[in-house]
């Protein structure tokens, strides 16, 4: 799988070629900010389009190790203070999902050692989870303001889902790396490093619709055989900047 700084090397490579313009400027920052809408716009199309079944591993990214804390009063969701004491709650938000037709798009959440599944629920139905007759003991969460809710204390969580932006995801692993999963070897020099989650399939739209989109937006062109600097030199020592000389 290509890493952002593959991608952004490409579209750069692109719009570098040729005599390029003294008023040229395209930041990397700018083209990770296109690839990233539109990666989110190709996978939301295809999600919805494939009714989300058959989604390869590609478009996916893992929280490996999730830190979970206690929940207070205070930070407590719901009415209920005896659900409040049943709840943990993750220390740090989540890094934000790809909405779809159908909502968040979440693989799994699990525990640690993958032998717990969680089945998502949200804040309305765990408050009335101690009237349930046949689920009231199931393994839930749910999402509230970027933070997830599980119904027992297992204090890390595992979570796959796709999200908007693979940076923050990064980011995300390295707050919460208490397991260790990422080790020195792992972290890299730059975010720019990291692999941009794709399907094959769609990468060459990804970059092509990128460079359109730079172009279209940001009024950029390939080729300048004018340059700027230079008209205004030869201006210059024609006298008063291109003024005429009596």
């Amino acid at each position: 799988m290509a890493t952002i700084n593959s991608y952004i090397s490409d579209i750069q490579e692109y719009f570098n070629n040729g005599q390029k313009s003294d008023d040229f400027v395209l930041s990397n920052r700018l083209i990770y900010k296109e690839l990233k809408a539109i990666r989110s716009k190709l996978l939301k199309e295809k999600i919805d389009k494939q009714n989300s079944k058959n989604i390869s591993d590609s478009n996916y990214s893992n929280l490996y190790c999730i830190e979970m804390i206690e929940v207070t009063t205070a930070t407590c969701p719901c009415i209920d203070i005896n659900i409040c004491k049943k709840l943990m709650r993750s220390k740090y938000k989540l890094p934000k999902f790809l909405s779809t037709a159908t909502g968040d798009f979440v693989d799994f959440v699990r525990n640690i050692d993958f032998g717990t599944k969680y089945f998502l629920t949200d804040r309305s139905t765990m408050e009335y989870s101690s009237y349930r007759q046949y689920s009231k003991n199931s393994r839930e969460y749910f999402i509230e303001n970027g933070y997830l809710f599980i119904n027992d204390k297992n204090r890390v969580i595992n979570m796959r889902a796709v999200f908007e932006d693979v940076i923050e995801v990064e980011k995300f692993n390295l707050l919460n790396n208490s397991c260790g999963v990422i080790s020195e070897e792992d972290k890299k020099c730059t975010v720019y490093d990291i692999e941009f989650n794709i399907d094959n399939d769609l990468e060459k739209s990804l970059k092509d619709i990128t460079i359109q989109t730079i172009l279209k937006h940001h009024s950029l062109t390939i080729n300048d055989t004018t340059n700027d600097a230079k008209n205004n030199q030869a201006e210059s020592s024609m006298g008063g900047g291109g003024q005429k000389q009596n």
